[in-house]
């Protein structure tokens, strides 16, 4: 586990642990919606999986890249973006972001054909 995927050379998994302030956890989840919809779609190929969960006003990802490059271009795309916008201020504390190199004999997930 690393706080960034610094020198990673494959497949990487990254989680995010978020809590949202009172009153902006629907509209949180709305915009992280989005971003799940634009991630596990063919507008980014290097997205092997974005999964996301909800508790109250904790909410959970669970991320998987072919590469750095594929983690990099999900954080360009205007939808990304628009999320950050929106939600900069909802956060009740840092998000804890955690980075994984994956095994390299680990099978590639086949979520995105299940979805």
């Amino acid at each position: 586990m690393a706080t960034s995927p610094a020198g990673f050379k494959g497949p990487l998994i990254v989680t995010a642990d978020i809590e949202i302030k009172e009153g902006h956890a629907d509209t949180f989840e709305q915009e992280f919606r989005k971003v799940r919809e634009c991630a596990n779609s063919d507008k980014e190929p290097g997205c092997i999986e974005f999964r996301t969960s909800r508790h109250g006003n904790k909410f959970f990802a669970f991320e998987q890249y072919e590469d750095v490059a594929s983690l990099k271009a999900h954080g360009e795309t205007d939808v990304f973006k628009a999320f950050v916008s929106v939600v900069k201020d909802f956060h009740a504390r840092p998000p804890v972001v955690l980075f994984y190199e994956e095994l390299s004999d680990a099978p590639k997930s086949s979520y995105k054909a299940r979805i």
